[in-house]
């Protein structure tokens, strides 16, 4: 009891924060709602209302969100840059404009180029997005104290879940109550961007840190740097050439793939290629030199913090110190660290935890990318797929609250394993048959769904937060953000090819139709018949999905003596 008391004692220090603290929060709030809703709904908006299918939707997902992702990387400079104030307005403004596109792409069935249109405003959606999970994350660090700070972190975790549980509220009162199509999200999310902006104007009046009374003024104020010798201009110019063609290439490289895919499976959109090779060209050379630009000026205004000292001014490279000479060496030096932190056997071990927990990983992207549909179309279009959506925020909300002070007891790789072989039972009682479950299909359905989203809850509390603590604590000293930078990899690429097949897989085994006698008939009448082979079934989508989630945390119970090498808090 006396780790709960200081638990909650801990969140009084929150009268520390500045009000800029709560409007962020607000917005999280109101967005977050928004941003899982569409999540609920988008494989279904792009079936329904685009007129793509399973497979196409799932292709169009992975495209925008390998893109989304990309820039999500890049999108640190611009913040940094523009500063908190100027960054979220700026961000709020597009926001609202590319989701009105989006609003009149729903609403506007004889536009050209529709679906295209489409995935391009979802995208474009996304970059201010990025933007404020950037801000959030600075937010929570510049407007609480030291006391603060912690306390803050986990405000601004519950307020995320708490808009996801509003989210799937709102899917089932537009959808079920209201009986509006699911077009109608979009048009809530416009209408909370505007509150937004509002709210943004009148609490985020600062980019200041805040200070607590006992703490001394610092930090996070700029220092011009000098530019000691042209050695140093021409390195930072190399600097500039390379993030800029790199991040070029990268993007273009990724562009003949999207439209390979877009001509081989969305033959009913027939626009040329020029369009697209335009489209693909002028994103990437937005993000390349604006990206170029920001890092210019985050290079030439650094931000120093001279706690406990005066404010001097700092030169870029100092014969003095044998860090800054090591960073005027340019490429190769960097290269060659990288090459060393790549074949480190510490490095090595981690990349192979999180590849095997990948499976763990998945299961939550399933709930947006399969779920739905897969929900609709076993129980029938009465599904309550909003309310099944709120019970894994639920739980994550209550969990944070009273759990986990509790499990922070607890050894960190014990707890990452066990939980992540909790998380990954929750395709077993999506794998059963639903006959063995009742007579009646619906309540089945239903109580496979629960006893699903209740294993992936409770699991995901336990293992997810222990993850990064896993990583910073089998990095050696001074490498922790590298291994952090790194460890999204693994998860980069199966994100990737997990949307990509996630079409594939509700096609094969959950279509909306099956035929029979030459008569589409939906399968879940199909299913009440009983006359399909098992394999031919959901519930073998879900064994397949459930046997690559398992075997991870297993290899990693019988490997912990290996995982768990040079662990800086090993239990």
């Amino acid at each position: 009891m006396g780790a709960i008391t200081t638990y909650f004692k801990d969140f009084g220090v929150l009268k520390e924060t500045h009000k800029a603290f709560w409007g962020l929060q607000t917005i999280n709030v109101l967005d977050a709602t928004f941003e899982f809703a569409f999540s609920i709904i988008i494989t279904i908006f792009l079936s329904k209302t685009i007129g793509f299918t399973d497979q196409e939707a799932g292709y169009a997902i992975t495209i925008v969100g390998v893109v989304s992702s990309i820039t999500f990387f890049f999108i640190g400079p611009f913040v940094d840059w523009l500063g908190i104030r100027k960054a979220i307005f700026i961000g709020l403004v597009a926001m609202f404009i590319f989701r009105s596109g989006l609003v009149y792409c729903a609403f506007t069935p004889d536009i050209p180029y529709r679906g295209v249109v489409t995935l391009v405003m979802i995208f474009l959606s996304g970059v201010p997005a990025a933007m404020l999970g950037t801000i959030y994350q600075i937010g929570n660090r510049r407007y609480t104290t030291e006391r603060s700070q912690a306390a803050g972190f986990n405000i601004w975790y519950i307020a995320m879940n708490i808009g996801a549980i509003a989210s799937g509220l709102l899917v089932d009162y537009i959808h079920k109550t209201l009986s509006l199509p699911f077009e109608w999200v979009l048009v809530f999310g416009l209408g909370t961007t505007i509150i937004t902006i509002f709210v943004a104007l009148i609490t985020v009046t600062t980019n200041e840190q805040l200070v607590g009374k006992d703490e001394e003024q610092c930090a996070h104020k700029y220092i011009e740097l000098e530019i000691l010798n042209q050695k140093e201009k021409d390195y930072l110019d190399k600097l500039r050439r390379l993030v800029m063609f790199g991040t070029l290439g990268s993007l273009l490289a990724f562009a003949p793939i999207a439209i390979l895919i877009i001509y081989h499976y969305l033959p009913n959109f027939a626009f040329d290629a020029r369009l697209a090779i335009a489209i693909w060209i002028g994103v990437s050379l937005m993000i390349s030199f604006g990206y170029t630009l920001a890092i210019k000026h985050r290079i030439l205004n650094k931000k120093r913090c001279a706690r406990n000292e005066a404010l001097l001014k700092v030169p870029v490279i100092s014969e003095a110190s044998n860090t800054e000479e090591k960073k005027s060496k340019g490429l190769k030096e960097g290269l060659a660290y990288a090459k060393n932190v790549i074949i480190a056997p510490a490095f090595v071990r981690m990349l192979a935890a999180l590849t095997l927990l990948v499976g763990v990983r998945a299961a939550f992207l399933y709930t947006g990318l399969l779920m739905p549909k897969y929900w609709y179309r076993v129980i029938g279009e009465g599904a309550q797929v909003g309310w099944l959506n709120t019970i894994n925020p639920v739980i994550i909300v209550l969990g944070v609250l009273l759990l986990v002070p509790i499990i922070n007891r607890y050894d960190t790789y014990k707890m990452l394993v066990w939980g992540a072989l909790l998380a990954a039972m929750c395709f077993v009682p999506l794998a059963v048959p639903w006959y063995y479950i009742s007579d009646n299909i619906v309540v089945a359905y239903y109580i496979m769904a629960v006893a699903s989203m209740i294993f992936l809850s409770f699991g995901e509390m336990m293992w997810s937060p222990r993850l990064s603590h896993y990583i910073v604590s089998v990095a050696p000293s001074g490498q922790e953000g590298t291994y952090s930078a790194f460890a999204s990899l693994p998860w980069f690429v199966a994100k990737t090819i997990a949307g990509g097949l996630s079409g594939v897989m509700l096609a094969k085994w959950c279509p909306e139709f099956i035929v029979q006698g030459g008569v589409n008939v939906p399968i879940q009448k199909v299913l009440i018949t009983q006359t399909l082979p098992y394999w031919q079934t959901p519930e073998a989508l879900w064994l397949i999905l459930g046997i690559i989630a398992i075997i991870g945390p297993i290899i990693m119970l019988f490997l912990k003596d290996w995982f768990t090498v040079g662990m800086k808090q090993k239990v």
